[in-house]
């Protein structure tokens, strides 16, 4: 008499999921490292990544990366991933929640009129191209300067 035994999957496991940078800016790519996914059966093994963005699934692939562009300034990100063999589904894990910061504005120039002058001379200054990837209200510090000293700091906001 022969008997048989059927011995059952084992599913994958998955101990830890980080995204980064923690420092994240609208337009940066985030991506995420898993601890070494484990198979007991020694199956090959695949994850797949559910990308949420303030808690909705923005994209769901197997691409450890999120999309730049897809989280914008104070939206929180998380990823769950989950391991695979070719029978099953292991449990899904989630990573630590990162919320996007602020991006630094920029500007293209600056010119002070005019070009020469002495101490009764008014000087302005213009700044150029403006530049914000949150999109955040123009503004400007105007820090002046003679002989290497600072002499005059003023504000301005450009609604």
């Amino acid at each position: 008499m022969v008997a048989s035994v059927g011995i059952a999957n084992t599913p994958p496991s998955l101990a830890s999921v980080n995204i980064g940078p923690l420092d994240a800016r609208m337009g940066d790519a985030i991506s995420a490292s898993t601890s070494t996914p484990l198979d007991a059966d020694s199956d090959a093994i695949t994850l797949s990544y559910q990308w949420k963005v303030d808690g909705n699934v923005v994209q769901d692939s197997a691409s450890s990366t999120l999309a730049a562009g897809l989280a914008t300034k104070g939206q929180t990100v998380q990823v769950t991933v989950t391991p695979r063999d070719d029978e099953e589904a292991g449990l899904s894990v989630d990573s630590n929640i990162i919320t996007i910061g602020n991006t630094a504005p920029g500007i293209s120039g600056v010119t002070i009129a005019p070009s020469t002058g002495n101490e009764s001379t008014t000087f302005t200054c213009q700044a150029q191209g403006w530049s914000d990837a949150d999109n955040d209200a123009e503004g400007y510090t105007y820090r002046w300067f003679v002989n290497g000293s600072t002499t005059t700091v003023t504000t301005q906001t450009i609604d």
